[in-house]
Formats: structure tokens, sequence, C-alpha cells
């Protein structure tokens, strides 16, 4: 049997107590580097909902600019009719006045 005062009994107190400071310093790694993963999948998240913003903007303002050429186009189209109706009126003007100028 041993004693309090055993060196024995001391030496195994202080290796188990190695132990346990051994098993609560790998506890306190796991931790750690839980909430670092945690801290780096926060970041990811967020970083990801920035991105994902932002090519929304950029679809929203190319759609926006895709409808405003669309409009520009369509203008552009109704000015040339008018123009190229113009032009045939001012060509069949100019056949009679030619065809009255020959006679």
């Amino acid at each position: 049997m041993t004693t309090p005062n055993d060196p024995g009994n001391a030496a195994t107190v202080r290796h188990i107590a190695g132990q346990l400071f051994e098993e609560w310093e790998t506890r306190q790694g796991k931790q750690r580097a839980s909430w670092q993963s945690w801290g780096g999948l926060v970041l990811s998240v967020l970083g990801i909902a920035y991105v994902a913003g932002a090519l929304v903007g950029d679809i929203a303002e190319a759609n926006t600019r895709s409808i405003e050429n669309r409009e520009k186009i369509e203008a552009l189209e109704r000015q040339n009719s008018s123009i190229e109706k113009g032009v045939a009126s001012l060509n069949a003007k100019m056949d009679i006045l030619m065809e009255e100028r020959k006679r």
C-alpha cells in the first residue's frame, strides 16, 4: 500500500495530471480549429453572397442596356423608313418632272 508521501504516488499523480493537461490542450486545439473553420465558412458564404449580388446587378444593368438599345434600333428603323419613303417620293416627283421636261 502507498502512503500520501510516497514518491511513487506523486509520480503517478504527475503522470495523470500530464495526461489530463495534454487532453485539455488537444480539445482546445480542436475548438480553435473548429472556430477557424466556422470563420472560413462564414467568410466564404459572405463572399459568395457578395459575388452573387454583383452578378445580379450586372445582369440587370445589361438587360436595361439591351432594352434601351432595342428601343433606339426601333426608332432608327422608323426614321430610316420615313426617310426611304421621302426619298421614294422625291424620286417619283423627279421622274414626273423629267418626263414633263422631255415633252
